[in-house]
């Protein structure tokens, strides 16, 4: 369960998913079929104006075309520069240059179909082309080669009767004032060359009659005439899983049921006799969630249609048996045949295997069939997620799909089709139900308030279209973009807890809201951060969203933090996916009671050491965290049962003890101290307007928000603590401060910009940097990133030397690269750091990439005083006394700047005494 929508209102959810279904099911048909046209497209719209103006035919409907034409924007370039020439403005040089680096994984038959299409306007000559082999391929394919194939033949003085008789063959077979197979496209191509050995026949008559027939209200005309059974399908599995009207679904997986073709397959209207993979897996889908039994027959023959379909590496293509293999319908066809998998266990093994394989860029894959990356990541993550003992191909693909759409997620909360494009419905509707469960709730929560503030007041939705076809050219069917806002809205609501007690005070949400700044606010890409060398892998546990939504309610059980709204803000930082990311393998108890401290610890820096009332009060705060600390050591007894913090610290301690062992509950209550001391000390520094050199600040946040404790907390939450006798080793105290050390460092790259815009009172390693050497900020991410990298490169070299010296720490200091790489991931998705609000408002970076080299692997020791010690324990360091290579190398006065300050007020104070 996921704490996706912990703060938004469970009754507004509700009432937004039920007007949303009440819309969709006001579009079925009587018989059971969704009722939607396909929009005017650039295209077919194009080359009809052009045949009638061959065939000087229909005035009338050629002005409306015109209108269409010039008020359409298409988004690709390839309808841009034919809409153009269709106008009377073409332009050669754009459409020679355009199909010179046009490609597309169906190769050739692509790149002659647009040349053809540009050649019909004169963009292009027709080529003198070998004869092209059509037959085998999908019956619109066919039909709209063998139209190419007399379209460059008739241009070079060449006739083939086998071609003519083909073509005339499919076109007859249509009827009349019909569309042939109901695809626009394949048939006005096919009028074109009909036109070279036919002009003006009965044929070419009835074409332009069933074209003129398909005109939308704009004057185009669309693609397809129809797709009702994908759509249809694809409602019918939403509506479902949204408990849907019974009575409403039975008759729509009825009328499904009898479109079901020869072969076991469906094809994507009722208008073509062509079946393929993808509509067969979603109607096969549809058809088992309904009732099995029912409809056991249709099923049975689509699933051997399925495993006709699949090639020996596990792979399915779209309509031909022996084509080469498309990711997102192997998806689909995974996600039918997982219906009974025990049966398709070996066929679903290899297609699993085929998809973990096509990860590609970091997470992403091919698109085949959409324009939206995050659609054909939903379908594989849904796919790979079947696999019943996954191996660790398709943990890191899922993983990386999972980080991917993380990242590419806008500041508005949506998705575009690819990263940095604007967001739209049915990308994000696409990305919300891949996430949920698997990403920050706070992420997943933003991209359900975005996708509630586009919900028109009908209940529906739309969107800029995903699908393509012929790829890459988009086309629109409007009700897809609510069908798939349904699949988002049932997996937040599932995923939704019910309001807490106590907590009336929750935003709830209305489309107002969620469009407002609070919610939504992009405020630019902020700060472009630098790349990380950080060579772990990534990785998170499976319940890192259940235990960030218990976390959530152990914050507002407490009462932590100052207020609702910081409540509010906190609750939206993801704390239980740190931990999840930090500790992969951990307990479900052990990793519920470290994230409770986590967001423990958050909400006391925001309450009493960062933007609290005690932050420039050294004494009371040093008074306050004395109480704490009592409670913490007292388990056995209450206190001081009054103090919010102290209360649940001692109940944290307790169930620690609980979950592990009463001895590492003693070490993580003393460990607080070093934590409390740390942040009495910085207070001090606020207190007299002083800011940290890089020795004082490396010092303070060596120790400063739980760095240590954290430390142990994430060892025994691995199950891997160290055996206290290993402890007292100097080389693995130093491996456990440079860890510390590199992971607050590392936070500090992230959360700069939030705590100059809530702070600003230079407590942070940008800060100290500008502050010890008299640089800018940007140098100043620089030389922090050069010193991360040196520290980095000796935390290897300290863990290789541990793990063969001492292999019983192997887990202990494995877990502390998996600590490091866990924060450095959360950090990069988090509210609390993405955003200066930490709400969702304008951004405060752009995170970097990954680096596989370090910027210095110096063995030099860092030039700071009270660290320097680390690097005598070097394994690369050559024999000799070590304590010679500690010098304070080419930066002088390294963390002596506060104390520097305060001699200088102190000797100018006795000087006015004197």
């Amino acid at each position: 369960m996921s704490a996706i929508l912990a703060r938004i209102d469970a009754a507004v959810l509700g009432d937004r998913h039920a007007r949303l279904i009440d819309f969709l099911t006001a579009r079925i048909g009587p018989q059971g079929a969704v009722q939607d046209r396909c929009a005017s497209r650039v295209a077919e719209s194009a080359l009809f104006l052009r045949l009638l103006q061959g065939e000087h035919a229909e005035p009338g409907v050629q002005d409306g075309l015109i209108t269409y034409l010039r008020g359409a924007e298409p988004g690709d370039e390839g309808s841009q520069i034919l809409r153009d020439a269709a106008l009377g403005h073409p332009d050669l040089r754009r459409a020679g240059a355009f199909c010179e680096r046009f490609e597309h994984g169906t190769g050739e038959r692509k790149q002659l179909m647009l040349r053809t299409a540009f050649a019909l306007f004169d963009l292009l000559p027709f080529e003198d082309l070998p004869p092209i082999r059509y037959q085998g391929q999908a019956v619109w394919t066919e039909v709209s080669l063998c139209a190419c194939s007399i379209l460059h033949g008739h241009a070079h003085g060449r006739r083939d009767e086998a071609d003519q008789a083909f073509l005339t063959g499919h076109l007859a077979s249509a009827g009349p004032a019909r569309v042939w197979q109901g695809n626009v496209l394949a048939h006005l191509i096919a009028l074109h060359a009909l036109r070279t050995f036919e002009p003006g026949g009965l044929l070419t008559v009835n074409g332009i009659e069933a074209v003129a027939a398909t005109r939308r209200c704009d004057g185009g005309v669309p693609f397809v005439t129809s797709q009702d059974v994908f759509n249809t399908a694809l409602a019918g599995i939403a509506v479902a899983d949204g408990d849907g009207p019974p009575q409403l679904i039975a008759r729509m997986a009825d009328w499904i049921a009898a479109q079901q073709l020869p072969d076991g397959g469906w094809g994507y209207s009722t208008d073509t006799s062509q079946t393929d993979t993808d509509d067969a897996a979603r109607c096969i889908q549809f058809l088992h969630l309904v009732s099995p039994g029912r409809y056991r027959q249709a099923v049975e023959n689509g699933y051997a249609y399925l495993a006709g379909m699949a090639d020996q590496g596990g792979g399915f293509p779209t309509s031909v048996r022996g084509h080469p293999p498309e990711v997102d319908v192997s998806a689909a066809a995974i996600i039918a045949l997982s219906s009974d998998l025990s049966r398709h266990a070996g066929l679903i093994g290899s297609s699993v295997r085929y998809l973990a394989g096509h990860s590609q860029d970091h997470g992403s894959y091919p698109r085949g069939w959409t324009a939206s990356e995050a659609s054909v990541i939903r379908l594989v993550l849904d796919a790979l997620a079947l696999a019943p003992d996954p191996d660790p191909a398709v943990r890191r693909a899922m993983r990386n799909s999972v980080h991917r759409l993380c990242l590419d997620q806008n500041g508005d909360g949506g998705w575009g089709h690819t990263w940095g494009e604007p967001s739209d419905v049915l990308s994000t509707a696409q990305a919300v139900p891949a996430l949920i469960g698997r990403a920050p709730g706070p992420l997943t929560d933003r991209a359900v308030r975005w996708l509630l503030a586009q919900q028109h007041d009908d209940g529906g939705f739309t969107s800029i279209p995903d699908q393509v076809g012929p790829r890459p050219l988009p086309y629109d069917f409007p009700v897809l973009a609510s069908i798939h806002a349904l699949n988002a809205l049932n997996a937040a609501q599932e995923s939704a807890p019910a309001q807490r007690a106590g907590q009336a005070h929750a935003p709830a949400v209305t489309a107002r809201a969620s469009a407002s700044p609070e919610y939504g606010g992009t405020g630019g890409t902020g700060r472009q951060l630098p790349d990380f060398y950080c060579p772990f892998p990534s990785a998170a546990h499976p319940l890192g969203a259940q235990a960030d939504a218990r976390s959530v309610d152990f914050l507002y059980r407490h009462g932590l933090c100052a207020g609702d709204a910081e409540r509010d803000r906190l609750a939206r930082a993801g704390c239980g996916d740190m931990v999840a990311r930090t500790c992969p393998a951990a307990r479900p108890d052990l990793l519920q009671v470290t994230s409770d401290y986590n967001i423990w610890a958050f909400a006391f820096d925001d309450e009493y050491c960062d933007e609290g009332q005690l932050r420039e009060h050294p004494g009371e705060l040093a008074d306050a965290v004395a109480r704490i600390q009592r409670c913490a050591d007292v388990p056995e007894h209450t206190v001081y049962p009054g103090d919010r913090y102290g209360a649940s610290l001692r109940e944290l301690r307790s169930r620690f003890a609980q979950c592990a062992t009463p001895l590492e509950a003693d070490r993580f209550a003393d460990l607080m101290r070093g934590y409390f001391a740390a942040e009495v000390r910085k207070a001090g520094f606020v207190a007299r307007g002083q800011r940290p050199g890089l020795d004082d600040y490396t010092l303070y946040r060596l120790y400063g928000g739980g760095a240590m404790v954290y430390t142990e907390l994430i060892a025994v939450c691995n199950g891997c603590p160290a055996p206290p006798r290993l402890l007292a080793d100097r080389r693995v105290r130093a491996i456990i401060e440079v860890a510390a050390t590199l992971t607050v460092w590392g936070t500090d790259v992230f959360s700069f910009g939030k705590e100059t815009e809530r702070t600003g009172d230079g407590f942070n390693l940008i800060d100290a940097v500008c502050q010890e050497t008299g640089s800018g900020v940007d140098e100043a991410y620089e030389r922090a990133m050069i010193m991360w990298d040196r520290m980095m490169t000796l935390f290897l070299r300290l863990r290789d030397r541990l793990m063969a010296e001492l292999p019983q720490l192997g887990g202990y200091v494995a877990g502390l690269g998996e600590y490091i790489r866990g924060v450095l991931d959360w950090c990069r998705t988090t509210d609390r750091y993405v955003y200066l609000d930490g709400r969702g408002g304008p951004r405060a970076f752009t995170p970097g990439g990954w680096r596989a080299t370090p910027r210095d692997s110096s063995t030099d020791p860092l030039p700071i005083p009270s660290v320097s010690w680390w690097w005598r324990y070097d394994p690369a360091v050559a024999a000799g006394p070590a304590q010679q290579r500690h010098h304070p190398g080419h930066l002088t006065g390294l963390g002596t700047s506060a104390a520097r300050s305060l001699l200088h007020d102190r000797g100018q104070q006795q000087h006015l005494a004197g």
